[in-house]
Protein backbone atom coordinates (compact mmCIF):
# COMPACT_ATOMS: atom_id res chain seq x y z
CA UNK A 1 0.00 0.00 0.00
CA UNK A 2 1.26 3.25 -0.89
CA UNK A 3 -0.34 6.04 -0.01
CA UNK A 4 -3.92 4.92 1.45
CA UNK A 5 -2.81 5.35 4.90
CA UNK A 6 -1.68 9.52 4.10
CA UNK A 7 -4.88 11.53 5.97
CA UNK A 8 -4.62 15.36 3.90
CA UNK A 9 -7.74 16.27 6.06
CA UNK A 10 -10.81 15.20 7.69
CA UNK A 11 -14.16 16.48 7.36
CA UNK A 12 -17.02 16.48 9.27
CA UNK A 13 -15.60 13.58 12.22
CA UNK A 14 -12.74 12.72 13.55
CA UNK A 15 -10.80 10.49 12.38
CA UNK A 16 -8.48 8.54 14.77
CA UNK A 17 -5.71 6.06 15.20
CA UNK A 18 -7.48 2.61 17.27
CA UNK A 19 -6.19 -1.18 18.01
CA UNK A 20 -7.45 -2.79 14.64
CA UNK A 21 -7.35 -6.17 16.50
CA UNK A 22 -10.87 -8.00 15.99
CA UNK A 23 -12.60 -7.86 19.05
CA UNK A 24 -13.14 -11.16 20.53
CA UNK A 25 -16.98 -10.58 20.99
CA UNK A 26 -16.85 -11.09 17.07
CA UNK A 27 -17.14 -14.67 14.82
CA UNK A 28 -16.69 -15.12 12.03
CA UNK A 29 -20.05 -16.45 10.14
CA UNK A 30 -18.64 -15.72 6.35
CA UNK A 31 -14.93 -16.16 5.20
CA UNK A 32 -14.94 -15.60 1.17
CA UNK A 33 -11.84 -16.21 -1.11
CA UNK A 34 -12.95 -17.53 -4.24
CA UNK A 35 -10.56 -20.12 -4.75
CA UNK A 36 -13.11 -22.79 -5.78
CA UNK A 37 -13.79 -19.99 -8.50
CA UNK A 38 -17.11 -19.50 -7.90
CA UNK A 39 -19.40 -16.86 -6.27
CA UNK A 40 -22.06 -19.76 -5.36
CA UNK A 41 -24.24 -18.01 -1.96
CA UNK A 42 -23.34 -14.43 -3.37
CA UNK A 43 -25.99 -12.07 -5.30
CA UNK A 44 -25.61 -9.07 -7.64
CA UNK A 45 -27.93 -5.82 -7.85
CA UNK A 46 -27.15 -2.40 -9.24
CA UNK A 47 -26.71 0.03 -6.38
CA UNK A 48 -27.71 3.98 -6.83
CA UNK A 49 -27.50 3.24 -10.46
CA UNK A 50 -26.09 1.01 -13.31
CA UNK A 51 -25.10 0.81 -16.76
CA UNK A 52 -25.60 -2.70 -16.66
CA UNK A 53 -21.95 -4.13 -15.59
CA UNK A 54 -21.76 -6.33 -12.74
CA UNK A 55 -19.34 -7.80 -10.83
CA UNK A 56 -18.12 -11.35 -11.22
CA UNK A 57 -15.34 -13.76 -10.73
CA UNK A 58 -12.11 -13.74 -11.98
CA UNK A 59 -8.65 -15.29 -11.98
CA UNK A 60 -6.09 -12.82 -10.50
CA UNK A 61 -2.56 -12.67 -10.56
CA UNK A 62 0.02 -12.22 -8.78
CA UNK A 63 -1.98 -13.41 -5.86
CA UNK A 64 -3.32 -16.47 -7.52
CA UNK A 65 -6.66 -15.84 -6.25
CA UNK A 66 -10.41 -15.81 -7.20
CA UNK A 67 -11.72 -12.65 -6.81
CA UNK A 68 -14.82 -10.46 -7.54
CA UNK A 69 -13.94 -7.83 -10.50
CA UNK A 70 -15.91 -5.41 -11.73
CA UNK A 71 -15.19 -4.58 -15.16
CA UNK A 72 -17.17 -1.90 -17.65
CA UNK A 73 -17.89 1.66 -18.65
CA UNK A 74 -15.92 4.43 -19.45
CA UNK A 75 -14.47 8.12 -18.64
CA UNK A 76 -18.17 8.90 -17.43
CA UNK A 77 -18.26 6.27 -14.96
CA UNK A 78 -19.09 2.70 -15.00
CA UNK A 79 -22.09 2.11 -13.17
CA UNK A 80 -22.26 1.02 -9.31
CA UNK A 81 -22.73 -2.58 -8.60
CA UNK A 82 -22.86 -4.68 -4.80
CA UNK A 83 -22.56 -8.36 -4.53
CA UNK A 84 -24.04 -9.40 -1.24
CA UNK A 85 -24.21 -12.83 0.55
CA UNK A 86 -27.43 -14.25 0.18
CA UNK A 87 -29.51 -14.95 3.38
CA UNK A 88 -27.56 -13.90 5.61
CA UNK A 89 -28.51 -12.00 8.95
CA UNK A 90 -26.38 -9.96 10.66
CA UNK A 91 -27.18 -6.61 13.27
CA UNK A 92 -23.81 -6.10 15.27
CA UNK A 93 -21.75 -7.47 12.75
CA UNK A 94 -18.48 -5.82 10.84
CA UNK A 95 -17.16 -6.71 7.38
CA UNK A 96 -13.56 -7.34 6.40
CA UNK A 97 -12.56 -7.27 2.26
CA UNK A 98 -8.60 -6.96 1.05
CA UNK A 99 -9.21 -4.17 -1.77
CA UNK A 100 -6.90 -3.82 -4.94
CA UNK A 101 -7.61 -0.75 -7.44
CA UNK A 102 -6.27 -2.52 -10.91
CA UNK A 103 -7.83 0.06 -13.28
CA UNK A 104 -9.72 3.22 -12.81
CA UNK A 105 -12.38 4.35 -16.07
CA UNK A 106 -12.64 7.65 -14.44
CA UNK A 107 -9.63 9.40 -12.81
CA UNK A 108 -11.59 10.78 -9.22
CA UNK A 109 -14.80 8.94 -8.93
CA UNK A 110 -14.19 5.40 -9.82
CA UNK A 111 -14.76 3.56 -6.28
CA UNK A 112 -14.90 0.60 -4.17
CA UNK A 113 -16.65 -0.66 -0.60
CA UNK A 114 -18.36 -2.03 1.69
CA UNK A 115 -21.75 -2.93 2.78
CA UNK A 116 -23.43 -3.71 5.75
CA UNK A 117 -27.40 -4.36 6.70
CA UNK A 118 -28.27 -4.84 3.29
CA UNK A 119 -32.19 -5.37 2.86
CA UNK A 120 -32.54 -7.80 -0.03
CA UNK A 121 -35.59 -6.75 -1.29
CA UNK A 122 -35.83 -3.20 -1.14
CA UNK A 123 -31.56 -2.28 -1.09
CA UNK A 124 -31.54 -0.21 2.39
CA UNK A 125 -28.52 -0.53 3.83
CA UNK A 126 -25.21 1.35 4.89
CA UNK A 127 -22.33 1.78 2.46
CA UNK A 128 -18.99 2.71 3.11
CA UNK A 129 -17.56 4.22 -0.36
CA UNK A 130 -13.71 4.94 -1.02
CA UNK A 131 -13.27 6.91 -4.55
CA UNK A 132 -9.62 6.54 -5.92
CA UNK A 133 -9.39 10.17 -5.54
CA UNK A 134 -9.02 9.47 -1.57
CA UNK A 135 -12.79 10.68 -0.61
CA UNK A 136 -14.33 8.27 1.86
CA UNK A 137 -17.95 8.59 2.53
CA UNK A 138 -20.27 6.75 4.70
CA UNK A 139 -24.18 6.60 3.14
CA UNK A 140 -27.34 5.21 4.33
CA UNK A 141 -29.42 4.46 1.29
CA UNK A 142 -33.20 4.46 0.42
CA UNK A 143 -33.09 1.89 -1.84
CA UNK A 144 -31.49 -0.23 -4.35
CA UNK A 145 -31.24 3.16 -7.10
CA UNK A 146 -30.56 6.07 -4.51
CA UNK A 147 -27.69 6.76 -2.52
CA UNK A 148 -27.92 9.67 -0.39
CA UNK A 149 -28.67 12.36 -1.44
CA UNK A 150 -25.56 13.43 0.97
CA UNK A 151 -23.32 11.37 3.29
CA UNK A 152 -23.77 10.76 6.27
CA UNK A 153 -19.98 11.72 6.65
CA UNK A 154 -16.88 11.94 4.41
CA UNK A 155 -13.75 12.30 5.00
CA UNK A 156 -10.32 13.08 2.53
CA UNK A 157 -7.38 10.55 2.38
CA UNK A 158 -5.14 10.86 -0.43
CA UNK A 159 -5.81 9.28 -3.36
CA UNK A 160 -5.37 5.91 -4.10
CA UNK A 161 -2.99 4.86 -7.36
CA UNK A 162 -3.36 2.21 -9.34
CA UNK A 163 -1.93 -1.30 -8.04
CA UNK A 164 -2.48 0.18 -4.74
CA UNK A 165 -3.56 -2.52 -1.95
CA UNK A 166 -5.26 -2.29 1.60
CA UNK A 167 -7.38 -3.61 3.94
CA UNK A 168 -11.05 -1.90 4.54
CA UNK A 169 -13.07 -2.70 7.08
CA UNK A 170 -16.07 -1.53 7.95
CA UNK A 171 -18.52 -2.03 11.33
CA UNK A 172 -22.11 -1.91 12.93
CA UNK A 173 -22.51 -1.93 16.28
CA UNK A 174 -25.93 -0.85 17.73
CA UNK A 175 -25.98 3.03 16.12
CA UNK A 176 -22.34 3.18 15.57
CA UNK A 177 -20.53 3.17 12.22
CA UNK A 178 -16.58 2.92 11.72
CA UNK A 179 -14.67 2.26 8.72
CA UNK A 180 -11.31 1.68 9.02
CA UNK A 181 -8.52 1.96 6.42
CA UNK A 182 -5.36 -0.24 6.26
CA UNK A 183 -6.55 -1.29 10.25
CA UNK A 184 -4.56 2.19 11.68
CA UNK A 185 -7.62 5.07 11.01
CA UNK A 186 -11.27 5.26 12.01
CA UNK A 187 -13.99 7.18 10.45
CA UNK A 188 -17.09 7.21 13.33
CA UNK A 189 -20.47 8.14 13.16
CA UNK A 190 -23.80 7.40 14.44
CA UNK A 191 -26.70 6.92 13.71
CA UNK A 192 -30.02 8.53 15.82
CA UNK A 193 -32.50 6.07 13.68
CA UNK A 194 -30.08 2.98 12.67
CA UNK A 195 -31.43 -0.08 10.55
CA UNK A 196 -31.83 -3.45 11.61
CA UNK A 197 -29.83 -6.78 11.01
CA UNK A 198 -29.84 -7.34 7.11
CA UNK A 199 -26.65 -8.59 4.36
CA UNK A 200 -23.10 -7.57 4.10
CA UNK A 201 -21.58 -7.40 0.50
CA UNK A 202 -19.01 -5.68 -1.80
CA UNK A 203 -19.41 -2.95 -4.60
CA UNK A 204 -17.30 -1.01 -7.08
CA UNK A 205 -17.82 1.08 -9.71
CA UNK A 206 -15.93 2.33 -13.00
CA UNK A 207 -13.08 0.49 -13.13
CA UNK A 208 -11.51 -2.90 -12.09
CA UNK A 209 -11.14 -3.91 -8.51
CA UNK A 210 -10.09 -6.64 -6.61
CA UNK A 211 -12.09 -8.56 -3.41
CA UNK A 212 -10.17 -10.93 -1.86
CA UNK A 213 -10.12 -12.48 1.50
CA UNK A 214 -13.71 -11.26 2.69
CA UNK A 215 -15.24 -11.67 6.07
CA UNK A 216 -18.48 -11.26 7.80
CA UNK A 217 -18.66 -10.89 11.24
CA UNK A 218 -21.30 -11.24 14.10
CA UNK A 219 -19.87 -9.64 16.80
CA UNK A 220 -22.09 -10.13 20.00
CA UNK A 221 -20.68 -6.97 21.88
CA UNK A 222 -21.51 -4.66 24.66
CA UNK A 223 -24.15 -1.77 23.00
CA UNK A 224 -22.40 1.49 22.50
CA UNK A 225 -25.88 3.13 21.70
CA UNK A 226 -25.06 5.11 25.12
CA UNK A 227 -22.02 6.03 23.77
CA UNK A 228 -20.94 9.98 23.36
CA UNK A 229 -17.05 9.68 22.71
CA UNK A 230 -14.99 7.63 20.55
CA UNK A 231 -13.29 6.07 23.70
CA UNK A 232 -16.19 4.26 24.19
CA UNK A 233 -15.99 2.52 21.18
CA UNK A 234 -12.31 2.13 20.90
CA UNK A 235 -12.66 0.30 23.78
CA UNK A 236 -14.62 -2.73 22.25
CA UNK A 237 -11.16 -3.21 19.46
CA UNK A 238 -9.03 -3.36 22.52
Amino acid sequence: MKNVLLFIAIALLAVTSINAEIPPCCTTVVHEDFEDGNRDGWSDNCICYCDGYSLDVTYSEPDASYVLMHEGGGSAGGGNCEVYSTGLVVGDGAIEARIRNVRAYHPTAKAMGLALRVNEATGVQYICWLTVAGDLFLYKTANWTTCGPTPLAHASLAPILEGDEFTLRFSAVGDSLCVQIGYNWCLVYVDPAPLPAGSAGVLATAGITYFDDIYIMDCDCPSVTEATSFGAIKAMFR
